[in-house]
């Protein structure tokens, strides 16, 4: 009879060990569960990220090009500044000169 008692109390306690480790099995799945929310919520995070820093890039490539293109005209408006004073002070050189 001890050796059914023995048996009984080993069955109980192997049950609530197996009751134990369900449980924690259903809290480490809930976790993972969470876990994986965050790592998709950060995978589009990161995609989103990522798209606006290509649209940025585009953007500035298309700035930089107008800039150079501005720039060329800002270089040949002093060009022909630098000649039209050339021919001014070249006009008031010979007016002088025939006055």
């Amino acid at each position: 009879m001890s050796e059914v008692a023995t048996k009984k109390n080993q069955l109980s306690s192997d049950a609530q060990k197996l009751a134990t480790m369900r449980f924690n099995v259903a809290n480490i799945n809930t976790v993972l569960e969470d876990r994986m929310q965050q790592l998709d919520a950060a995978k589009k995070k990161y995609q989103a990220t990522k798209d606006r820093l290509t649209r940025e890039q585009a953007e500035q490539d298309r700035l930089e090009s107008g800039n150079k293109v501005v720039e060329g005209e800002y270089k040949q408006s002093e060009n022909l500044l630098t000649e039209v004073n050339k021919e001014i002070q070249s006009q008031k050189e010979n007016l002088f000169k025939e006055s």
